[in-house]
């Protein structure tokens, strides 16, 4: 309904409108509201938040600064008791993963039991449960991403995971993280390092092509200062979503059936952990994506 209208956007039953300045942010307003009296649509004065510095959207809290976890979110996180069984644990786990680009992190805790997992608990789950509390508490205020602006992608890799921050105007737009499987971590400490550049730029590829990298070689002491000219990169991945002809109340719908849907839970866990080494040592019901392991 709104889809044609600069500055206005809506997901499913929320619509959110916004502007530069007040003369801005009121023009589209009456564009949005003269577009809802065209088809009809009666709105909920109750609910209508009109000309806010801060508005909570789809799970975020959207400031004039920039964008934070919705602190509703963040207090549930803080209240969430020490897991007793897996059921628990992938509760909280699926707040973390919401969470996952605003903690800069390396995949603290990654190795979510599977269901037929014998439960164990100890100092070591213990320890790494309490951080991710605590890195979700002090979750940092994101960057908006301005399209006119250079980035820059800084990578890391220790010996079990990768953490990736794209960086505008020396702040955080974005963080990632993965773990790495058994075999990954065998990998040269060069060779994580490049992993980590082309899992960054993979993960964050539909931000654009003029991105600049960084990693831990990029601090090493150069003999000689000169100009160098970084060649923009080439992605060669498409990010499908954002080419289909989807409405994005579908893709949320679709996203909302993935996270009830018990398999592709199970599925997405091993993606999250990575794989095993042999086949055999996957739930039956998984053992169809082993060949595509390398694609999701």
């Amino acid at each position: 309904m709104v889809s044609d209208i600069e500055g206005a956007e809506a997901i499913i039953d929320d619509i959110l409108i916004w502007g530069s300045d007040q003369k801005e942010h009121d023009m589209r307003l009456k564009q949005v509201l003269d577009r809802a009296r065209e088809y009809n649509l009666k709105l909920s004065a109750g609910k209508c938040k009109i000309s806010k510095p801060e508005v909570t959207y789809v799970g975020h809290r959207l400031t004039r600064e920039g964008v934070k976890p919705d602190p509703e979110k963040i207090r549930a996180v803080n209240k969430m008791p020490k897991p007793e069984c897996v059921k628990d644990l992938q509760t909280f786990m699926g707040f973390i993963q919401y969470l996952g680009k605003y903690v800069n992190s390396q995949c603290t805790v990654k190795n979510t039991p599977r269901k037929k997992t014998v439960w164990h608990w100890d100092e070591i789950q213990e320890t790494g449960f309490q951080k991710l509390k605590e890195m979700a508490i002090n979750a940092p205020l994101l960057q908006y991403y301005d399209p006119n602006k250079p980035l820059t992608l800084s990578v890391d890799a220790s010996l079990k995971g990768l953490g990736v921050v794209l960086i505008q105007n020396q702040k955080p737009v974005a963080y990632a993280s993965r773990a790495l499987t058994h075999t990954q971590q065998l990998y040269p400490q060069i060779e994580k390092e490049t992993f980590a550049i082309v899992y960054g730029c993979n993960k964050f590829h539909e931000y654009g092509k003029e991105m600049y990298l960084a990693d831990h070689l990029s601090r090493s002491f150069l003999k000689e200062t000169k100009e160098v000219l970084v060649p923009d990169l080439h992605v060669t991945d498409i990010h499908l979503i954002s080419h289909m002809p989807i409405a994005p109340e579908r893709y949320a719908k679709f996203q909302k059936e993935t996270a009830n849907d018990e398999h592709l839970q199970e599925l997405q866990d091993v993606i999250f952990d990575g794989w095993p080494n042999e086949k055999s040592e996957l739930l039956h019901s998984l053992r169809p994506y082993w060949t595509l392991r390398d694609e999701l």
